[in-house]
């Protein structure tokens, strides 16, 4: 893992026992997927105009404005792979099935049929032990009232999720 992702969970959650691989300590290692200083080794982006709502089915709740920006960085993903010949998946995560199943519901129409193009949506608990090229975390859900609930107040949960990198 690079160490501009692994520092922050190693220290955190492993106590600095965590050795990152030597091939990413290398100078000259580089794993740019997109252009910009905005796509480094992490990024988060904030979607202020998104409001998390129940889906129909009760399963929990969904931001299809943030579904709607997952799906637009997964695009500008695939424009960047297309032609590199070199196999590049995606982890997308998000920790309620509502948003799972609408992103789902996007990737399945435009991504499912690639082969070396590979975008896999799963739970935050599902993807332990993964591990993908690139990750995309959609926490849907942000507390308006400062309290501490919610995906991000468990920290084994953050801890997976950032580190499937």
């Amino acid at each position: 893992m690079l160490p501009a992702i692994s520092t922050f969970p190693n220290r955190r959650f492993y106590k600095d026992q965590i050795v990152d691989a030597p091939s990413v300590l290398c100078e000259n290692f580089q794993q740019n997927y997109l252009p910009g200083p905005m796509f480094g080794p992490y990024s988060f982006i904030n979607i202020s105009n998104g409001r998390d709502k129940p889906d129909e089915a009760g399963h929990g709740v969904k931001n299809m404005v943030e579904v709607a920006v997952v799906m637009a960085i997964v695009r500008n993903l695939y424009k960047a792979w297309e032609g590199t010949k070199r196999s590049l998946t995606i982890g997308i995560i998000s920790p309620y099935a509502a948003q799972i199943a609408a992103i789902e519901n996007k990737v399945g129409q435009k991504y499912e049929k690639l082969k070396d193009f590979i975008v896999k949506v799963m739970s935050a608990d599902g993807c332990y032990g993964g591990e993908e090229d690139v990750i995309i975390i959609s926490t849907v859900g942000s507390n308006h009232n400062g309290g501490s609930d919610g995906f991000l107040s468990n920290p084994q949960r953050t801890n997976v999720a950032l580190t499937r990198a």
